[in-house]
């Protein structure tokens, strides 16, 4: 995202932003888990922080190589979309999908924990709204279904639906006991609107709400690939390169909306996966990328603050994002070798 030129495929970078928000909140549905199971979140661990090229790790999608590249709809095709393939569930029970949780219907406490849930209810062929309040109704019209899909869903392996559903598994397998750290802070306030369902996780039931959250933004579902009105990120990306909106028409999805443009002339003409340890000392540009690998380092260990207790440091970390891209686009006013065509980029090494 950070190699669109300013002013110039405002769509594409429109639906980039909106992908990098969501996974954002992945990322802390994933921190908030770990925590309350008793771990400890390591955003910037050395030897975690990953080079490029590279596989995605605990060896999901062995054949994918994920690689820094500027933005293109070869590099949104092959990667993007590659990472967010949707797999279609071969199930044990023809187990459908169960409808994803709609954050506005949900209740919390001051504490962050569900206290309600407003559902659709279907009453003489119509459907209303009822609220599900007791213990024993909020688990059959809000966390049962996710149970009984992590139970019967099967996905191909290594898939990133398939690792999800093996840790959903695990989770039931070994009850709520397991949850250690329920009491432990976590992330439940977002800076601004929240791009999805943030809430605490404490037991088994939350848990597979929230890995639910993920598969479901991530890849849509069978037959629908909307999340809350918006198309699912797989399907985000393939608007880019089919070049138009998706649009239901007679009742099939079909990619006839509105244009959806890419200018490669409004893409900085950033090098093929950056490498601090590669430019030549003491150069402007390794001056440069070394002060942008800084910020981004500065950046992890300000997650890492955020997910261990200090969830109150959270637009700290936001703010470092935004100075992450300034250092990125400061690379890119240093050619990537004398007389080249390409320019440097962030390498995100630290």
């Amino acid at each position: 995202m950070f190699s669109l030129k300013p002013g110039s495929n405002r769509e594409v970078a429109e639906i980039i932003r909106g992908v990098v928000m969501q996974e954002m909140l992945h990322m802390t549905l994933v921190a908030n888990i770990l925590t309350a199971l008793g771990g400890k979140p390591r955003i910037g661990r050395p030897g975690f922080v990953p080079t490029y090229p590279n596989h995605l790790p605990a060896g999901v999608l062995p054949d994918l190589v994920v690689s820094l590249r500027r933005c293109s709809i070869q590099q949104i095709r092959d990667v993007f979309m590659g990472i967010e393939k949707p797999e279609r569930p071969l199930t044990k029970a023809r187990t459908r999908y169960p409808e994803p949780v709609v954050p506005e219907r949900i209740e919390l406490n001051e504490l962050g924990e569900v206290t309600s849930y407003h559902y659709e209810s279907p009453q003489n062929n119509t459907v209303k709204m009822a609220q599900a309040i007791s213990a024993e109704d909020l688990d059959t019209h809000l966390f049962s279904p996710l149970r009984t899909f992590f139970q019967e869903a099967e996905f191909e392996e290594f898939t990133i639906g398939w690792l999800y559903t093996q840790v959903a598994r695990k989770i039931s397998e070994m009850g709520d006991g397991i949850f250690t750290g329920r009491d432990r802070p976590q992330v439940l306030n977002w800076p601004g609107e929240s791009p999805g369902n943030l809430h605490r996780v404490y037991d088994v039931a939350t848990a597979h709400s929230a890995i639910y959250e993920i598969i479901h933004q991530g890849e849509g579902t069978i037959g629908n690939p909307e999340y809350q009105g918006q198309p699912s990120h797989y399907y985000r990306f393939q608007q880019v390169v089919r070049g138009r909106r998706l649009i239901q028409k007679d009742g099939a999805w079909v990619f006839e909306g509105e244009e959806i443009p890419f200018d490669p002339d409004g893409v900085y003409p950033v090098m093929d996966d950056p490498d601090t340890s590669a430019i030549p000392q003491d150069s402007p540009g390794r001056l440069a990328s070394e002060l942008s690998d800084r910020t981004y380092g500065d950046l992890l260990g300000a997650l890492d603050r955020v997910f261990n207790g200090h969830p109150e440091h959270l637009q700290e970390a936001v703010s470092l994002m935004y100075s992450v891209e300034v250092r990125a686009k400061e690379l890119f006013q240093h050619p990537s070798a004398p007389g080249a065509d390409t320019v440097l980029g962030p390498s995100f090494q630290v």
